[in-house]
């Protein structure tokens, strides 16, 4: 199990990256620490909810399809959850999705992969207080 944390002073900012393709995960990670942002890494939705329960994230980014725990299902069990129902959800999927009605209240965006990280920067400052 490869799971980080980094504490940066820049930000106060915690964005957990729950991906399961581990040089993606990297690169997403190494460029949000480059913009200042404390990032943790999950490879999957069970090690996810692992690390949410020892630690308070400001916003979480996941991808889809992982084993173990995908992240649908990740997502849905956050927000059953009193203690983390208001943290908002980007999910990053490698397809092109239509959303389901009932993903719309799990997810508060959606990136189609490959995106820039300037992209990804501009989501999170809407979801995030500065």
């Amino acid at each position: 199990m490869r799971s980080g944390t980094e504490v940066n002073q820049n930000r106060s900012i915690a964005i957990l990256v729950v991906e399961d393709d581990l040089i993606f995960q990297q690169v997403i990670s190494l460029g949000l620490k480059s913009y200042g942002y404390s990032v943790a890494t999950a490879e999957n939705g069970m090690t996810g909810l692992e690390l949410v329960g020892y630690g308070k994230f400001d916003l979480i980014l996941t991808d889809l399809l992982m084993p173990v725990m995908d992240g649908l299902d990740f997502a849905t069990q956050l927000k059953e959850s009193a203690l983390t129902r208001d943290i908002p959800i980007v999910l990053m999927s490698g397809r092109k999705l239509e959303v389901r009605f009932d993903d719309e209240s799990v997810f508060a965006a959606m990136l189609t992969k490959p995106f820039s990280l300037e992209e990804l920067v501009k989501v999170i400052e809407e979801f995030t207080p500065e």
